[in-house]
C-alpha cells in the first residue's frame, strides 16, 4: 500500500512524503514499512513539478501533527526515490538490480493518484518504476465494490503517509474478515 502527501493533485505535483507498507491479505499480516520525506524545493526547481495554491491553503488548515511532515528532515528526492525503488525490489524478493517485478502489486487510494504520481516522478528522475503497470490495485474501487462504500477508519496522524497506508491496509483486512464471516 502506497500513500503520498503532495502539494497538488496533478501528476506533476511535488511529493512531500512517501509512506508504504507490504501486506498479505490471506494471513492478514503487515510487513516491512517505508517512510521518507522528499525535498519539495528540489522537485520544483530542477524537475519543474508544480505546487497548487489551493493544496497549500488546505495544508495550512491541517493539524500541527500533520504539518510536522514539513519539519521531518527532507532528503534529496533522487535519493528517496532510489531508496524506495530498492526497498520495493528487496522486499518483493526481486533483487536490487532487477527490472520491474511481477511480485509487486502496488495499491493506491484511487486509480489516478498515488501510483500515477509515483510513476510520473520516477520518470522525472529517470528511475525505473519497480512494478508492472498491469499489477496496480485500487483501494477506492475495492471500497466501492467490496467495502460497500464504507469509510476507511484513520489510525495515527491524519495525512501522515505511513499512517494512512496502514489505515488503508487494515480496512482491507476488515472487509476480507467480513467476507469470510470472521468477527473480532
Amino acid at each position: 500500500m502506497i500513500d503520498l502527501e503532495t502539494l497538488g493533485t496533478n501528476t506533476d505535483a511535488p511529493i512531500i512524503s512517501i509512506g508504504a507498507a507490504w501486506f498479505d491479505i490471506p494471513s492478514r499480516k503487515i510487513g516491512e514499512t517505508f517512510y521518507l520525506v522528499l525535498d519539495v524545493a528540489e522537485q520544483m526547481d530542477s524537475r519543474k513539478r508544480f505546487a497548487d495554491a489551493s493544496t497549500i491553503k488546505w495544508w495550512m488548515s491541517q493539524s500541527d501533527a500533520a504539518k510536522n511532515v514539513f519539519k521531518d528532515g527532507a532528503r534529496s528526492s533522487q535519493e528517496v526515490l532510489q531508496l524506495f525503488r530498492d526497498w520495493v525490489m528487496k522486499t518483493s524478493g526481486a533483487g536490487k538490480n532487477s527490472k520491474a517485478t511481477r511480485k509487486c502489486f502496488p495499491w493506491g487510494n484511487g486509480s489516478g493518484f498515488d501510483i500515477t504520481l509515483m510513476e510520473s516522478i520516477f520518470k522525472s528522475y529517470n528511475i525505473e518504476c519497480p512494478w508492472l503497470f498491469y499489477n496496480i490495485m485500487d483501494l477506492r474501487t475495492y471500497r466501492r465494490f467490496v467495502g460497500n462504500n464504507k469509510k476507511v477508519e484513520k489510525l495515527g496522524t491524519d495525512h501522515n503517509a505511513l499512517d494512512d497506508s496502514i489505515s488503508q491496509i487494515k480496512f482491507i483486512f476488515e472487509c476480507e474478515d467480513a467476507k469470510d464471516g470472521i468477527s473480532e
